[in-house]
C-alpha cells in the first residue's frame, strides 16, 4: 500500500471513529485498531490526535462544504442557481455516502451536524474557515437575489439580504431537522426553496 492510501485509510477510518464517537470518545488505541497501523505509522503522519483530527475534519468537512459557496450565481435565473446549490449539496452527500452507510444514516447524520458545531471548541482555524464558507456563501445567495431583483425575475420589495438569509437557513434548519431521522432529503430540500422561490416570484 502506497503512502497516499495509508494516509486515506487512516482519515477515512479515524473519520468513522470521530462520527461515532466524538473526539473525546475516540483513542488512538481505537485509531489504531481500526487502521491496523501502528502508533508510530499514525504519528508520521500527524504528531497527535488533535492534529489527526483537525486534518480528517478539515478533509471531510471543511472542504466538501466549500463546494457550496463555489456554486456560481453568474448568467442564470435565481431559479437556476437554487437548482445548481441544492445539486451540489446532493454531490456533496453522495461523496460522503459510503462512510454515513457504515456508520448508520441517522447517527452519522446527527454526528456531522455535532460536528460542524463543535468546531471552535478544537479548532479556532477551521471554525474560522468555516464561517468564511458560510460567508461566502450567504453572499452568492445575495448577489444571485439581487441579479433576480434586477431583471425582474422575482418582486422588487423584498429584503435582499433577509431572503437571502432565509434561503441558506432553511437548508441549514432542513440539516438538523432531518439529522434525526435518516439524513437531509435532498429532493424535500429542492422542494422547500422552489416553493420559497413561487411566492417571491413576478
Amino acid at each position: 500500500m502506497n503512502k497516499n492510501s495509508r494516509k486515506e485509510q487512516l482519515y477515512y477510518e479515524a473519520f468513522k471513529l470521530f462520527l461515532q464517537h466524538q473526539y473525546d470518545g475516540v483513542s488512538i488505541n481505537d485509531i489504531e485498531k481500526a487502521t491496523n497501523m501502528t502508533r508510530g505509522a499514525i504519528f508520521y503522519y500527524h504528531e497527535n490526535k488533535l492534529e489527526l483530527f483537525k486534518a480528517v475534519v478539515k478533509h471531510f468537512f471543511i472542504d466538501r462544504q466549500k463546494a457550496q459557496s463555489t456554486v456560481s450565481y453568474e448568467n442564470k435565473t435565481l431559479k437556476e442557481y437554487i437548482n445548481s446549490y441544492v445539486d451540489t449539496i446532493g454531490l456533496q452527500m453522495g461523496s460522503l455516502s459510503k462512510t454515513i452507510q457504515e456508520v448508520g444514516a441517522t447517527s452519522a447524520s446527527k454526528a456531522y451536524i455535532i460536528m460542524g458545531l463543535k468546531l471552535r471548541e478544537y479548532s479556532e482555524d477551521l471554525n474560522q474557515e468555516y464561517t468564511a464558507i458560510r460567508n461566502k456563501t450567504l453572499a452568492n445567495w445575495i448577489a444571485a437575489i439581487q441579479n433576480a431583483v434586477a431583471s425582474g425575475e422575482i418582486r422588487e420589495n423584498v429584503d435582499i439580504v433577509t431572503l437571502a438569509e432565509i434561503f441558506l437557513s432553511n437548508y441549514l434548519g432542513l440539516s438538523i431537522w432531518e439529522s434525526f431521522q435518516s439524513g437531509l432529503n435532498i429532493e424535500h430540500l429542492r422542494y422547500n426553496l422552489n416553493h420559497l422561490y413561487d411566492l417571491i416570484k413576478k
